[in-house]
């Protein structure tokens, strides 16, 4: 279970690129546990005589349900709140995320196995017995999914104050030792929405659905699409519209002023307002949150793209969270490294164009390549969070001290698993040009040799002993891959 540097790793497993295997086909009812192939599930989960005990008793649980967590194992366990874990969004990548860490955890000499646990919750009372009974049978760490489970995961920290929470797609207002809040930066996505919208813009008028109930999030979401419209014509007039409690008529009200971009950037109100823009075959929308092209097929018409939740995106704001992290893996082990509590940004990016490719020009595209690539340094605050010197490293004497790294499969010249090498980390090495990166790899941009906007960066080809049939599904010289397609 080893706590004191469980908050460390499972950051990682939020941040890193990847896709992960569930190793499981149930679906977990509200408040009820689903388990994976890696967790010992105990036939005694539903206990429904312990779960009304009082919050000053949250050890009961462990009365009715056998611990299935040991020591020498290494213990996520995930409470999912609106949608689900398999809710096409969001969710499903956490979900992803945790299964990816489970298999790099499984590989560590440190543990004997890693387990990964989940619950899916309706509401704050459901969510908060689920971390208490988390708490009570030893998970290592609790992360919850969901921005409507905020606040119950900011009092289960209060509760437990010695457990590691983090909350995804929550920015906290409180800070709480043990609480980690990841969101999603609104600034950076509004502008992305803002400069493809001033793009396509015909009529010279664009606008924003907000949340008028969001306070500080839903500010920077309007600030930032103000930035992007301007970023791409200042002579493009924004409206702004509250879309709380009626998405609809929010839309009918910025439609009627003219604008013929709209960007539902209300979450709760968006999908109403993406039908009512699509009812006017002249004018584009722009989604929120994840790719409502497959959520809301009633926009087709005038769904250009969303801005997404993209908690597993490769970026060069990613990277540096990565290697730092896992590069410092065993000092974090020893406790000479801590990571301060608080919020951290993670990131966006616009979904594919779909059915409107032909609405957004190559030189539309470019630039928001260049523009995407220039708001990363909006979210350095979570790089310098976690690549910041420590504040117990005053032990120089002790330089043998990388041998540990060298020993925990990390590269100290890239920060990188060795034998990982992406293209960026080898052009900032100059060794871009040493390196036959094959016919896969387009050298001239040093990504993906694919006919996809969205490709990603190339890494180079890897040699010597992978390890051969590491887990489920690999081979030596294969990996399957399953693609979940929400029904």
């Amino acid at each position: 279970m080893r706590t004191r540097f469980v908050f460390s790793v499972v950051l990682v497993a939020l941040i890193a690129a990847g896709c992960g295997n569930s190793g499981s086909d149930e679906t977990a009812p509200a408040a009820t546990t689903a388990t994976t192939a890696t967790t010992a599930a105990p036939a005694t989960t539903v206990a429904p005589t312990t779960t009304a005990a009082a919050p000053t008793t949250t050890a009961t649980p462990t009365t009715t349900e056998p611990a299935w967590t040991t020591d020498l194992n290494w213990d996520v366990c995930v409470v999912f709140g609106e949608g689900g874990r398999k809710d096409g969004g969001l969710n499903h990548e956490v979900w992803n995320a945790t299964e990816r860490f489970r298999i790099t955890m499984a590989q560590s000499n440190d543990y004997e196995n890693a387990t990964t646990h989940f619950t899916e919750v309706g509401d704050d009372g459901e969510a908060a017995e689920a971390i208490d009974r988390y708490a009570a049978v030893g998970c290592d760490t609790v992360v919850t999914s969901g921005r409507d489970l905020a606040a119950a995961t900011v009092d289960a920290a209060r509760r437990h104050p010695v457990l590691p929470l983090v909350g995804v797609d929550q920015r906290h207002d409180q800070i709480v030792n043990n609480l980690y809040g990841f969101h999603f930066p609104g600034e950076t996505g509004g502008r992305l929405a803002g400069a493809l919208a001033a793009s396509i813009t015909t009529n010279s008028t664009v606008a924003i659905l907000v949340d008028g109930d969001g306070g500080a999030a839903a500010d920077d979401w309007r600030v930032g699409f103000e930035a992007g419209v301007a970023h791409v014509d200042a002579g493009v007039s924004v409206v702004v519209e509250d879309a709380s409690g009626d998405g609809a008529a929010a839309a009918r009200a910025v439609l009627d002023r003219g604008a013929d971009v709209v960007f539902a950037a209300d979450p709760d109100t968006s999908a109403a307002a993406l039908v009512e823009v699509a009812s006017q075959s002249s004018s584009f929308c722009i989604g929120i949150g994840a790719d409502q092209w497959k959520t809301v097929p009633e926009a087709h018409t005038c769904l250009v793209s969303s801005v997404v939740k993209a908690p597993m995106r490769m970026t060069v704001i990613s990277k540096p969270i990565y290697g730092a992290l896992m590069s410092r893996f065993v000092a974090a082990s020893g406790g000479a490294v801590t990571i301060e509590p608080g919020n951290f940004a993670l990131d966006v990016e616009l979904a594919p164009f779909h059915d409107h490719e032909d609405a957004v020009t190559d030189d539309v595209r470019e630039m928001l390549t260049a523009f995407d690539d220039s708001l990363r340094p909006l979210s350095a605050a979570t790089a310098a969070s976690f690549t910041a010197a420590p504040t117990t490293t005053a032990a120089p004497t002790t330089t043998e001290a990388p041998a540990e790294s060298v020993d925990d499969g990390i590269d100290p010249e890239t920060g990188l698993p060795y034998g990982v090498l992406y293209w960026d980390t080898a052009v900032d090495l100059g060794i871009e040009d040493t390196i036959d990166w094959g016919a896969r790899c387009d050298t001239e941009t040093g990504q993906l040799a694919l006919p996809w906007f969205f490709r990603s960066n190339c890494m180079a080809p890897f040699e010597g002993d992978n390890g051969g049939a590491t887990d489920r599904g690999v081979t030596a010289d294969s990996i399957k891959i399953v693609y979940w397609i929400v029904q």
